[in-house]
């Protein structure tokens, strides 16, 4: 790689890659350092997260929600009846992609936005009730909600950037600590 880009060791003051073993052999023993990508451990870690018990039987239970609605054109129609008359957005519901944590993020919004109008069709309904997530569920959704939300929102930016520098991440990093320690008060 080093070639192609017609860089020598000298010109080298860090190298910049994913955490894979591989990776960190290929520069290992090069007169630079070595940076793991923050990106990549940014997602590490949020994917960390969603599977903890408590968070993957909330995520399971809300993919079970949504499945339920894309499998039935008659549940579709209800919570598009319903939206309009307690005048929310018509908006579909996501599912997400195992591969993408913010998908998983997205499907989680949206059903936290559309709860309401969706729990509605369920309820009039009774041999849907099994697809309601308990309470339990919906609160664990929320807390996790919370805190991916702005986390989705740099992770979008990080990933629109052509060059980002270390610069640009520290005060990014602040903020995010400060949000994720002012959550984590907030825990019961």
């Amino acid at each position: 790689m080093l070639q192609e880009w017609s860089i020598t060791r000298d010109q080298l003051s860090s190298i910049t890659t994913d955490n894979a073993s591989n990776m960190k052999k290929a520069f290992q023993g090069l007169p630079c350092v070595w940076l793991s990508c923050f990106g990549h451990n940014l997602n590490l870690a949020i994917v960390k997260v969603l599977k903890l018990q408590r968070v993957e039987s909330a995520v399971r239970a809300c993919k079970h929600f949504v499945q339920g609605f894309s499998h039935s054109w008659k549940r579709k129609r209800e919570l598009k009846k319903n939206q309009r008359l307690l005048n929310i957005p018509e908006k579909s519901l996501i599912h997400d992609v195992v591969t993408r944590w913010g998908s998983t993020f997205k499907m989680i919004e949206r059903f936290l936005e559309e709860q309401q109008a969706c729990c509605a069709v369920l309820a009039a309904d009774r041999s849907s009730w099994h697809l309601m997530p308990k309470d339990s569920d919906v609160r664990t959704l929320e807390m996790v909600c919370q805190p991916l939300g702005p986390l989705n929102d740099f992770t979008d930016l990080l990933a629109s950037e052509t060059k980002t520098t270390l610069s640009s991440l520290k005060p990014v990093m602040e903020h995010i600590t400060g949000i994720l320690e002012e959550k984590m008060k907030m825990m019961p």
